[in-house]
């Protein structure tokens, strides 16, 4: 059977009579799918890369450094972020609409300002690079947690 007659045949109503509006209301709600999807995918790219530029920044900043385990402390640290907005993402597939553009909002935003204070195109005044790469994943978290909650009302 063709796709337009299984279309129209599932949106037969009781008087067996095809009903536009029903099709309208479910190609809006497919085309906004579709584009949270897309920005989905998006942020999904920028936050896995954003992840992966923190790692690499992190791991340069602390290349002086003869300690592995402050190596692995500091880039669990940087990554923590990363990692619970990318499973937020995988959680979030049964939120509203406007919360998962909320979150992915987040996922955009987070790697892009991490990235810029990590690369040392903006900063804290005179700040050393741990006090950085302590307080932007702490500000995530602070960003991150009550965005959660918010969300998830």
């Amino acid at each position: 059977m063709p796709r337009a007659s299984l279309l129209r045949a599932s949106f037969r109503g009781r008087d067996n009579r095809w009903h536009s509006k029903s099709f309208s209301t479910m190609t809006k709600e497919s085309n906004i799918r579709n584009k949270l999807d897309l920005v989905r995918s998006l942020a999904l790219g920028i936050g896995t890369a954003g992840a992966l530029g923190s790692l690499a920044l992190t791991l340069q900043a602390g290349r002086h450094n003869d300690s592995v385990i402050l190596d692995l402390l500091f880039s669990a640290w940087v990554l923590s972020p990363f990692i619970i907005l990318i499973i937020l993402c995988v959680l979030s597939r049964r939120w509203p609409s406007r919360a998962r553009l909320s979150l992915y909002i987040f996922m955009m935003g987070i790697p892009v300002v991490s990235l810029l204070f990590y690369g040392r195109l903006l900063s804290f005044s005179e700040a050393r690079p741990a006090y950085v790469f302590l307080m932007i994943p702490l500000l995530s978290w602070i960003i991150i947690l009550p965005s959660y909650l918010f969300l998830r009302r």
